[in-house]
Order: structure tokens, then sequence, then C-alpha cells
């Protein structure tokens, strides 16, 4: 029997494998800017904490925010 898991958090760990890790913290960003906290205008936490949620360099989380930036999905 199955038990239900709860769906992934927007700022867990990545893994290693498939995507970079960069594309990987975009799509984890994506997710949290989603949320109604983020979605109504709600400021995100900072880059490092970023990283340390995503076990990721700052470098990395800095990419995927720069990305999500010249979408105009973010404003810095």
């Amino acid at each position: 029997m199955l038990t239900p898991t709860a769906p992934p958090t927007p700022l867990a760990p990545l893994r290693s494998g498939g995507l970079p890790l960069h594309r990987k913290a975009e799509d984890a960003l994506r997710r949290l800017l989603s949320e109604p906290e983020y979605a109504n205008g709600g400021l995100l936490p900072d880059e490092l904490s970023i990283a340390n949620r995503l076990g990721v360099s700052r470098g990395t989380v800095r990419a995927a925010l720069m990305r999500l930036v010249s979408e105009g999905r973010l404003e810095r």
C-alpha cells in the first residue's frame, strides 16, 4: 500500500543530475513565487538564505534570480 507524500516544498534541497543547478533553482523560485505570500508582492528571503535552503552556492541563486529579473518576474 502506498502512503501519500506531501508535495515538495518550493525551497527544498536540490538533487544533482538532470538540469543544471541554476535551472533547478529557477524552477524552485518560480514555485515559491506562486505561493500566496510572494504572489501578492511579499519579499523573498535573501540570496544566502535561499542558497542554504536549496543547498547550492549563492552564485547559483544569483544566476537564477537574475534570469527571473530579466523575464520580468522579479524586481531587484
